[in-house]
């Protein structure tokens, strides 16, 4: 390296150097520093709790899936074996999918409220519970009603 060089990166050094110095009162860049962070760190939480919140509702959509997948294999397996030599089999069988399916159904709620009552205390905005019990109500209601269909047949 010749002493050219050398000088040019004695002085690269001291510009590096007098970047990273902070401006004024140390004190002031350190308590601006900080108030930096923590306006970060604030950030960071708002998208953790956002995130936490959609979380919980696709995990309440893929619970209500399987409690929908549940009833209607309950109803297919009725419509396809029902006109075997046994049609009580395939209404029992029907049955405790639907039935299965309701739990799952009352599953899915009681889950996601669990969750939204801890997201709400943190300040989340989650659905309303009555939006949701609305929903499972009614799937419910036509649960219930399907197996009332299934003996009367």
């Amino acid at each position: 390296m010749t002493e050219r060089d050398m000088t040019q990166a004695d002085e690269d050094l001291q510009s590096q150097t007098r970047a990273t110095e902070p401006p004024g009162d140390l004190a002031e860049f350190r308590t601006d520093l900080a108030n930096e962070r923590t306006e970060m760190a604030a950030e960071r939480t708002d998208h953790a709790m956002q995130r936490s919140l959609l979380a919980n509702e696709r995990t309440f959509s893929a619970w209500f899936r399987t409690g929908l997948a549940g009833v209607v294999a309950g109803l297919g397996i009725v419509r396809l074996m029902g006109e075997t030599g046994m049609p009580w089999i395939s209404r029992a069988i029907g049955t405790i999918f639907i039935l299965a399916g309701i739990m799952v159904f009352a599953m899915a709620l009681w889950r996601y409220e669990k969750l939204a009552d801890e997201l709400r205390f943190d300040g989340a905005k989650v659905t309303p519970v009555w939006v949701l019990l609305g929903l499972v109500g009614a799937m419910i209601a036509a649960a219930v009603l399907a197996v009332i269909l299934l003996f009367q047949v």
